[in-house]
């Protein structure tokens, strides 16, 4: 699943960097909890049941990794039919919540158990789900390669500049920090300035300690930056 995101020499450096280093794994993970969380709140008004098929219908390509994702951020996922062909994913007193198309929630699960990333107990009238090393060792992979940063309800006027001036021996860390940002949606500014509207510090000094190169890697707060109606256009601000 994940091996299609890292084509690049300096991505296979970072995985073993992510996966051989337990806090660098922590961060990717309460990152991915801080995304679902955000996703939870805004489509909890789209849950009325008379929706159940729609809302699994647009699961789409991102299935599987909703499935494992979930697991990761709940822990212990139980799975139960609410309607025909329609499965229910939920965590403990139902906090989290997703559902499935029957037949492609069996599908990704033959999928998931076949490769050890699952484990499946049933109970009555369902399962519980939980994830195996090897699951959890394919969501940092994933969550690595699909790093975003959640855009605010209203911005609070403050610029994020990150600057870098890493030297030509480490050449794959200054490509591959150029090529994060600018994945992530930051805005460059110039080749190795970059700037975005909302709050990244945790996740800047994450990319510093990947990357091993923290000294040569600025971040900027600031209120101004001369003629920003470009900037303002390219994020959609007002």
């Amino acid at each position: 699943m994940a091996k299609r995101l890292f084509k690049r020499k300096y991505e296979h450096k970072l995985l073993k960097r992510v996966v051989g280093v337990e806090e660098n794994r922590m961060f990717l993970l309460a990152h991915l909890k801080k995304e679902w969380e955000a996703i939870e709140r805004a489509t909890k008004k789209d849950r009325r049941k008379s929706n159940l098929y729609d809302i699994a219908q647009k699961t789409g390509t991102n299935l599987g990794f909703a499935l494992l994702g979930m697991v990761a951020v709940c822990g212990v996922l139980s799975v139960a039919a609410v309607a025909p062909n329609i499965f229910s994913a939920f965590s403990r007193f139902g906090r989290h919540r997703r559902y499935f198309d029957k037949k492609d929630l069996q599908r990704l699960m033959r999928y998931f158990r076949a490769r050890k990333y699952l484990k499946v107990a049933k109970n009555d009238g369902g399962m519980q789900i939980t994830l195996t090393d090897l699951g959890e060792e394919q969501v940092v992979k994933r969550t690595l390669g699909d790093l975003r940063i959640a855009p605010q309800e209203r911005w609070d006027g403050i610029w994020r500049v990150v600057l870098f001036d890493i030297p030509e021996r480490n050449k794959w860390a200054r490509e591959g920090m150029r090529h994060y940002l600018k994945r992530m949606g930051f805005y460059p500014l110039q080749k190795s300035t970059f700037v975005f509207p909302y709050p990244c510090r945790e996740e800047i000094h994450f990319l510093r300690k990947l990357y091993d190169v923290g000294h040569a890697i600025r971040y900027i707060e600031t209120a101004s930056i001369d003629e920003d109606a470009n900037l303002r256009s390219f994020f959609s601000l007002s």
